[in-house]
């Protein structure tokens, strides 16, 4: 569960932007009046963005919601709004929100594996075990080197009464160097009456 809850933390929010410093009005000024609508678009939406982020940084996620949910509506539900939108969701609290946010974000790129992770971790603390594990799952083809997707799946699974299934994604955490992924495989060992195995396990991760 520890681990689970920190990979809500692995969005590392950009805390500020460069900042065009005053000079003197020139050729480049007044080329920047013609830019194109969607250049002045972003011009307008980076900083509600970055005010989002930085509310996010400094642990204000109720101030972080509403900067966010602007940004979202002034770039049109792009992909690094939404996500961002529905990290603070998820810190915030409002784990609906936040798979709401999410699921249109993954909608946007399935395979964008940071949002796949985010979505499953909140699926996976709505209690909804099965919905976390498929997400865990796909997490897992997008990232088969990454620690989160396999004891993700492992954890989901016990959670379902599916040793079993827990089995083999918690000794491929295991493997990866995840310990906190030691003390459920011995339980899903157990629990399928294999306490050789387990003890083998964890007299070596005693060590």
């Amino acid at each position: 569960m520890r681990c689970l809850a920190m990979s809500v933390a692995l969005l590392a929010w950009s805390s500020a932007l460069a900042q065009p410093s005053p000079s003197a009005p020139d050729d480049s000024v007044v080329a920047s009046m013609a830019l194109p609508a969607v250049t002045m678009r972003q011009r307008t939406v980076e900083p509600a963005l970055v005010r989002g982020r930085a509310a996010a940084d400094s642990g204000d996620w109720q101030a972080a919601v509403p900067l966010l949910e602007l940004a979202v509506e002034e770039e049109a539900g792009s992909l690094r709004t939404l996500r961002s939108l529905g990290h603070a969701h998820a810190f915030a609290g409002d784990l609906d929100a936040a798979h709401t946010v999410l699921y249109r974000a993954a909608s946007i790129d399935p395979s964008h594996a940071p949002t796949i992770e985010m979505l499953a971790v909140v699926r996976f603390r709505q209690a909804d075990y099965e919905g976390a594990l498929s997400m865990f799952e796909r997490l897992g083809r997008l990232q088969p080197d990454g620690v989160v997707a396999w004891l993700g799946q492992g954890r989901a699974a016990l959670m379902i009464a599916s040793p079993d299934k827990a089995i083999e994604p918690l000794q491929r955490a295991i493997a990866l160097g995840e310990r906190a992924a030691v003390e459920p495989c011995v339980d899903a060992l157990k629990q399928l009456g294999r306490r050789q195995e387990a003890r083998q396990l964890e007299r070596e991760h005693r060590r």
